[in-house]
């Protein structure tokens, strides 16, 4: 958890400097690149764990034990288990879209099943490039409610593609406290310290968490 934060610190720090609004999951691309850092070795795996802060040591080759991994696993089954009790609606979803005849590691593919619930799919990029990204994209809308469509965009498989990766995460809770709707006001919203816009801003008035460093202000929300 702590690693993931910290890496949720770094990419916002790169994607803040973009225009608009920004909305992401820092903990949906970290599990994503975890499923894929049990693929890596030597170089490409001390990388990897210095970008996404992943501290736990890779003790041992898998099956013998692998505490990074078990413990993302541990993670994986709490943050399910949790939205399964009722308070809020929390889903997380892993899977591989492999080639099907092509030598993948059986390690590599038993960790992945085991840690992250991600089964292999076999499918056909070679001769069914375009069915395949349907089916893809169609498992991404099904775990997520509908509310993530056209995942892969067409032209980005082609016969050559041998292994597609994805996660998907729904979320869906309400306020412990509500805002008012009769309190929501059109004011100014400052983008810029001399460029404001109008925007429908919510209001209440309630303690809450509140943290701050020199270039980042956050406020959380239950």
């Amino acid at each position: 958890v702590r690693g993931n934060t910290a890496f949720a610190f770094d990419l916002y720090a790169q994607l803040k400097q973009q225009e608009g609004n920004l909305f992401f999951s820092p903990y949906s691309i970290s599990t994503a690149l975890a499923m894929t850092y049990a693929g890596a070795s030597g170089q490409t795996q001390q990388q990897m764990a210095q970008t996404l802060h992943f501290y736990l040591p890779l003790l041992a080759s898998y099956p013998i034990g692998n505490q990074f991994h078990q413990n993302y696993g541990r993670l994986i089954e709490r943050l399910n288990a949790q939205g399964q009790k009722g308070d809020y609606q929390l889903s997380i979803a892993n899977a591989l879209w492999g080639q099907k005849d092509y030598p993948f590691l059986e390690a590599f593919i038993r960790l992945n099943n085991d840690y992250y619930q991600a089964g292999l799919e076999n499918v056909d990029f070679v001769n069914e490039t375009e069915p395949t990204r349907l089916k893809i994209n169609q498992w991404v809308e099904d775990k997520t409610q509908d509310k993530i469509k056209n995942l892969i965009p067409k032209g980005a498989l082609d016969a050559a593609t041998r292994l597609v990766l994805t996660n998907a995460i729904y979320f869906k809770g309400d306020w412990a406290l509500q805002f008012d709707k009769a309190a929501t006001t059109e004011q100014d919203f400052y983008i810029a310290k001399d460029k404001a816009i109008r925007a429908p801003l919510m209001f209440q008035n309630e303690k809450f968490r509140y943290g701050q460093t020199e270039t980042l202000q956050i406020l959380e929300l239950p």
